[in-house]
């Protein structure tokens, strides 16, 4: 039975003397006491919240005054209040804005509500009417946020949700594929596989914590716990988990190398004891140390051109300086010779024209012969031979090292000295989850050239005008696919936010620097191995012998189809078809252009105005001109092998996407550009200007001759300092103090600087003013791309190539087109046919008739084709060879799980694995997927380009107050600076903020709900306690 006593009146709010009080009535009162008054509140709530301490204060008198009155009972009164006070302490905050509480019994919990959600309203008529009432406060939406109840059944859901996408995928693409009614069959299923994936979101949403935490306790607030914070802030001052204090800088982690004893042995009789190991290892890094000085010591050295270009020649003695090794006066070595090296790397050295160097008199002669007319290539050459040194030198010892030791890691609290500003590593699974979506996408996976998605994948049937010729050569062992995405922007931010525990993005501040825009930049290598399932590996050698099937019946029909053209004669009319002077004309004006653009800025101190990327300053250009006639580029393109092709269309894409950028720039930067002109049109002093900044030029590339003295005069200070800085201190040793920024032109009053920059307006002056010629050349170059991958096409499709025979020997051998059919029809075998392409012979006289008759071979040829096109169209309809569909190819790319694959290298990267980067988007090079059926592995290889434009901070703003006002008046500033600013939000800091990324973690209604609910808790826990 409820305990209940009688009181007295509760001015204002009942006025009975002898009204019952029991735990109902406590918890009605208490509640309407601590409750905060929203858009909601009568005026007995007012008078509670005002009187209701003082009330419950008296008690202490109400025995001895009211005892002729009521039947009080203060011992009975007091224990009622403890237990609505316990009840409300265990009530969490959204309950208790929810007017709602939880009664316990026997382990059943019964909702039930503090006070009536009812109030009654006298109408002007008289008439009583009840109306809803809501206690508490708007809060707010509190959307589902980082953290999961349950990481197991969160990623189940994850995965469930993928898995249902990609489904949804497969069969929309099946439904494309279908024809007439076919395709109505799909409407249901479609519609099903929809409704799954709502269900997946829905369950994942439900599998999230909110963003805010309401089930903070009245206990917890009482408690003073820092729990409490939760509540009105996404992110928590007091982290949980080692891994967000590590995160936070709180803790700091420490990894142990240890020693496996057992696994050292068998290297013992090599090195001796460890320690002794662990010494040569320091030994060869520090001689490496010194090593990496030599390619910037020659690159320095190979400065010089002719006089008649404008630019000082500085004589080079080439055997002198690769001979030279630097010592100090106490005979100690500061760097070693280049040639000492050659005694200690792997050979031979594989060259881009394919040619071979194969010991180390190669490599010398290659340099003296080469080194005044590519001064390039011989710096590539020796950065390759210390690299080369390494690897054979250093890496098989790191490789042991690995074998031979485990590691462990420790943390220990962060000290006062601990302030270095160390990267925030993200875990595999916050990789997978926020940086990956958009590049594991059905979308983005090619096979023949063709995303799996598209109709083209079934439909292109090796046809060179219908293929984009991306694809990677499949072997008899592998199945390949390509990935490609540029520009994916992956979700840093949210990961950052994840790392440190928070539960939504929003703690995030994205910041852009004005002045050093790109933030950084770096390339992942993707190297991972992992085991494959059966019923995978199953699926794929039909595809893979269909696709080279398509190849081989292709390169066999255009050998037997031509009557009178031979081989050569196709390709070369291909070649005058699609290479015609005007389009390497408009090549070489392109070329020219970018080339003086980049030479002015790699010329001038500061940020480049026009981003040049991969520019070669040898491949197309010679003596600054363009290198090839017209005969020679189409012979060029004759001659070229395979890599060789490709090495010249991706040189030509550089060219194209260069050109562009120049185009873009000039279209912004017109009125500069005009500026530009004028300047230097005044009184004639173009020429002058531009002779002088050559002179200045001279004069200071003259001053490399004091290198070696600058490097003996500074050996302590580069001694001392070359475990850290490296060849940048070297290169800083080497800097003349009399730089570019010192010298001002005595005509113009301008530096140097500041004329290099109106030179490069100036250069591109033309574009501007003939701007559609220069849009016309931009496309001009992309078709003379097209072309040359068609050449390249039909140079792969020549049936008497070494690479065709060996096409034919990796299809039959995958097919068993030989072992079924030597006995039944031993005519037609795959040695037989090598045979028969040998007598190819398609030399012509002088009338150009073929010499030997070629149509006995061709009927030949068309009847080995006839026998394996009917071969192979049984045989693929067999179960070991059914070719995937496009929709279960889909199936297939999200069984591969690219997203584990993928992470695991993402991860181990320093420079990348850092969630303070900003902004960040990824591009794909040379990234495939590799099904070994062989071996039974994914094999994931290639690389990941990415760039981070902005840096990333935990915000501790107030929702509402984080966002800075877009800068409109930009009077006074420079124009560069100023066209930067405009219209962006731009911090304190001369920062600009990124949108939607202002560094919020406080939720101002929240908290004021909080504070109010502790004030009113702690004085209402004074008086009861009284």
């Amino acid at each position: 039975m409820t305990e209940s006593t009688e009181v007295p009146p509760f001015r204002g709010v009942f006025d009975k003397m002898g009204t019952q009080w029991d735990l109902d009535s406590a918890l009605n009162f208490f509640y309407q006491f601590l409750i905060p008054q929203g858009d909601m509140h009568t005026s007995k709530q007012k008078r509670v919240r005002a009187g209701l301490l003082r009330w419950v204060g008296t008690s202490r008198n109400w025995e001895e005054r009211y005892k002729q009155d009521i039947n009080f009972n203060k011992a009975t009164f007091d224990r009622i209040n403890r237990q609505a006070i316990e009840q409300l302490l265990d009530t969490s905050l959204g309950d208790l804005n929810q007017n709602r509480y939880y009664h316990v019994e026997d382990n059943v919990y019964t909702p039930k509500t503090f006070t009536d959600k009812t109030h009654t309203q006298v109408k002007s008529n008289g008439e009583e009417v009840e109306i809803a009432f809501n206690y508490g406060k708007n809060l707010g939406a509190n959307p589902a946020g980082l953290e999961s109840y349950d990481k197991e059944e969160y990623k189940k859901y994850r995965n469930m949700l993928i898995t249902a996408k990609n489904e949804l995928n497969a069969l929309k693409t099946e439904r494309d594929f279908a024809k007439g009614k076919a395709k109505g069959a799909f409407t249901l299923k479609i519609k099903n596989q929809t409704d799954a994936i709502k269900e997946a979101e829905s369950m994942l949403e439900l599998s999230k914590k909110p963003t805010y935490n309401d089930n903070i306790k009245l206990r917890d607030i009482a408690n003073n716990s820092p729990d409490v914070q939760e509540f009105y802030t996404s992110y928590s001052m007091n982290p949980k988990t080692d891994e967000q204090k590590v995160a936070l800088g709180l803790l700091i982690e420490t990894v142990h190398k240890n020693l496996n004893a057992e696994e050292f042995k068998q290297y013992e009789n090599t090195y001796g004891s460890y320690n002794d190991f662990k010494k040569l290892i320091e030994e060869k890094e520090a001689e490496y140390l010194k090593i990496t000085q030599i390619p910037f010591v020659i690159s320095q050295k190979l400065v010089g051109i002719t006089k008649e270009d404008g630019e000082v020649n500085i004589p080079v003695d080439i055997k002198k300086l690769i001979n030279t090794e630097l010592k100090d006066e106490d005979d100690k070595l500061i760097r070693p010779s280049l040639v000492s090296l050659l005694n200690s790397i792997k050979y031979p050295i594989k060259m881009a024209d394919e040619s071979e160097l194969k010991n180390k008199s190669d490599v010398t002669q290659f340099i003296e012969k080469t080194f005044s007319t590519d001064g390039q290539a011989v710096v590539r050459l020796v950065q390759r031979i210390t690299d080369n040194w390494f690897k054979t030198n250093i890496d098989p010892l790191l490789n042991i090292q690995s074998n031979v030791t485990f590691e462990t890691v420790t943390t220990a609290p962060a000290t006062k000295d601990d302030l270095s500003d160390r990267p925030v590593k993200m875990s595999r699974d916050t990789i997978e989850e926020f940086l990956l979506d958009d590049v594991v996408n059905p979308d983005n996976v090619f096979i023949s050239g063709n995303p799996i998605t598209s109709k083209a994948y079934r439909g292109s049937g090796g046809n060179p005008e219908k293929l984009d010729l991306g694809f990677t050569d499949t072997t008899k062992t592998k199945f390949k696919m390509e990935i490609r995405f540029e520009g994916v922007e992956m979700d840093f931010e949210s990961g950052y936010a994840k790392t440190i525990g928070a539960s939504s993005r929003n703690v995030i501040s994205s910041e852009t620097d004005l002045e050093r825009g790109t933030n950084t930049k770096g390339t992942v290598v993707i190297n991972y191995s992992g085991n494959i399932d059966k019923s995978i590996r199953d699926k794929l050698p039909g595809l893979n012998a269909d696709y080279q099937w398509k190849i081989i019946r292709d390169t066999m029909n255009n050998y037997t189809m031509t009557k009178k053209a031979s081989m050569e004669e196709k390709i070369e009319a291909l070649i005058k078809e699609n290479i015609t002077r005007g389009m390497l004309a408009d090549l070489q004006v392109a070329i020219e252009l970018i080339d003086e653009v980049d030479k002015i800025q790699k010329a001038t101190v500061g940020d480049d105005l026009i981003k040049i990327e991969n520019h070669s300053e040898t491949y197309f250009i010679k003596n600054g001109t363009f290198k090839f006639t017209l005969s020679e580029f189409r012979n060029k393109i004759k001659e070229d092998s395979k890599k060789q092709s490709s090495n010249l269309t991706k040189q030509l894409g550089y060219v194209s996407r260069n050109l562009n950028r120049i185009i873009e720039f000039t279209e912004d930067n017109e009125k500069e550009i005009e500026e530009a002109n004028e300047i230097l049109e005044e009184d004639d002093s173009e020429e002058a200007a531009e002779e002088r900044v050559k002179e200045e030029m001279q004069r200071i590339a003259s001053q490399q001759e004091l290198q070696e003295a600058r490097e003996l005069a500074q050996r302590e200070k580069e001694e001392e300092a070359a475990g850290e800085e490296g060849e940048g201190l070297l290169a800083q040793a080497l800097i003349d103090e009399d730089t570019f920024d010192d010298y001002e032109d005595e005509e113009t009053g301008l530096t140097i600087a500041e004329l290099k920059h109106i030179e490069l307006l100036n250069a591109v002056r033309a574009v501007k003013e003939e701007g559609r010629r220069f849009v016309s050349l931009y496309e001009n170059i992309r078709i003379l791309v097209l072309g040359i991958r068609r050449v390249s096409k039909v140079k792969e499709s020549n049936i008497t190539t070494a690479g065709f025979k060996i096409l034919l020997d990796e299809w039959a051998e995958l097919v068993g087109y030989d072992d079924k059919y030597k006995d039944k029809r031993g005519k037609y075998t795959i040695p037989k046919l090598k045979a028969l392409l040998d007598t190819i012979n398609e030399e012509k006289d002088a009338e150009g008739n073929f010499i030997n008759p070629q149509q006995d071979i061709k009927d030949k040829v068309r009847d080995f084709k006839l026998d394996m096109e009917e071969y192979w169209n049984e045989m693929k309809q067999s179960k070991e060879f059914q070719i995937p569909e496009a929709g279960d190819m889909i199936r297939l790319v999200n069984s591969l799980d690219l997203r584990k694959a993928l992470s695991e290298d993402l991860h181990k990267d320093n420079a990348f694995n850092n969630a303070k980067l900003g902004q960040v988007t990824a591009t794909s090079r040379n990234l495939e997927v590799q099904v070994d059926y062989a071996k039974k592995k994914l094999l994931l290889k290639g690389k990941i380009d990415w760039v981070s434009d902005a840096e990333s901070y935990i915000g501790y703003r107030i929702a509402g107050t984080e966002q800075y006002q877009p800068v409109k008046t930009t009077s006074g500033l420079p124009v560069e600076q100023a066209k930067k600013i405009r219209g962006k939000r731009v911090t304190g800091a001369g920062r600009v903020q990124s949108a939607g990324l202002r560094g919020t973690n406080f939720n101002q209604m929240r908290y004021e709900f909080f504070k109010e609910i502790k004030n009113r808790i702690n004085v209402l826990l004074g008086a009861v306690r009284q």
